[in-house]
């Protein structure tokens, strides 16, 4: 029984890991599309500049969901 509840636990902490990692993937994504778009429409380089490191922090943030949702030692 206890094995069970150690078991339940690590999957409901991960469950809200993946939750954590959707969220923030999904607010670094908007983030990086309203800052290239104010980029484009200002004709701003430093909040151009900014969309793109929004859009390499969501790939990088991207590649850590992929590898926790696969990982082997859930």
């Amino acid at each position: 029984m206890i094995i069970l509840n150690l078991n339940l636990d690590s999957i409901w902490e991960n469950f809200m890991a993946n939750i954590i990692f959707k969220f923030i993937l999904i607010a670094f994504s908007l983030l990086s599309i309203i800052s290239i778009g104010l980029g484009i429409y200002c004709i701003d380089k430093i909040i151009l500049s900014i969309g793109f490191l929004f859009i390499i922090a969501t790939t990088l943030l991207f590649l850590e969901y992929k590898q926790n949702r696969l990982s082997p030692f859930i």
